[in-house]
């Protein structure tokens, strides 16, 4: 005997709607340790609808040696077409020098897409090393130790 998944006709009319039609992941829940999917709720959208979606940003080039390239954010969001989500943006990073921020402005975005994060947004930011030096005073623990003990010998004799 075979036996059906479905549970009702309203349940296989809805999977069948389902496979004809396109899809956006809304939210991945994965098992904690075996990270293995558990569930996974779909947005229905169609063609051409706009969407608004977090991309990543890729950062490219060199920057100054002498900075500390501290990441503020790693994705932004864009409108953008349900059938053209980018995978991720470029963020170039070539020549940049210490003590400037790259924001999100600066975000090369392909055709058709559109800002929705504030522009002003920083995703990068290199931070200029610390060029300051502490100066400790050093206590000679030989000369301490060499005039207190004659100091301690005299106290014997009294």
């Amino acid at each position: 005997m075979v036996r059906s998944q479905f549970t009702s006709l309203s349940q296989l009319a809805n999977s069948a709607l389902l496979l004809k039609s396109q899809t956006l992941p809304k939210s991945i829940v994965r098992h904690p340790l075996k990270q293995i999917l558990e569930h996974i709720d779909l947005v229905l959208v169609r063609r051409g609808e706009k969407v608004v979606v977090s991309v990543p940003v890729h950062l490219e080039g060199k920057h100054d040696p002498d900075g500390i390239l501290e990441t503020q954010h790693n994705s932004i969001e864009v409108e953008a077409e349900a059938t053209a989500i980018p995978k991720f943006l470029t963020l170039d990073i070539e020549g940049m020098a210490a003590g400037t921020s790259k924001h999100a402005s600066d975000v090369v975005l392909p055709a058709g897409i559109i800002l929705v994060s504030p522009a002003n947004t920083i995703i990068v930011h290199l931070s200029e090393r610390s060029t300051v030096v502490e100066e400790v005073a050093v206590v000679a623990p030989a000369a301490d130790a060499a005039a207190a003990a004659p100091a301690a010998d005299a106290e014997k004799k009294d």
